[in-house]
């Protein structure tokens, strides 16, 4: 059951990392650079769903992404800690009574 979940989670990543990347230009600049142009490189990124990697030292740092790209990255966060939890729900006979756990985790004054 957990290798079929995980193996539908990764499809479900390929599948959006697609929708991610489709259609959607990446352009990387220098931290400098940025610091010039901040309000102009924000607009772009609004305008067109352009994606600027930030780079420091020739390495990629952060990212201006589409407040869209953002809100799906969340998502599918969400969902794959939904889908962690209902595997460690299943694994488990039945719930641990409160006390008994912080009695278990010496927390129990």
């Amino acid at each position: 059951m957990i290798a079929t979940e995980k193996t539908i989670q990764v499809t479900q990543l390929i599948a959006i990392e697609k929708t991610l990347t489709t259609g959607n230009t990446m352009s990387r600049m220098t931290t400098s650079e940025i610091r010039r142009i901040f309000t102009d490189v924000v607009n772009q990124v609004t305008q067109t769903g352009e994606r600027v990697i930030i780079r420091r030292r020739d390495r990629d740092i952060a990212a201006i992404v589409p407040i869209e790209d953002l809100k799906l990255i969340e998502r599918i966060e969400d969902e794959i800690d939904i889908a962690e939890v209902k595997i460690i729900l299943a694994d488990n006979e039945s719930p641990v009574p409160w006390e008994e756990a912080m009695m278990e985790l010496g927390l129990e004054k």
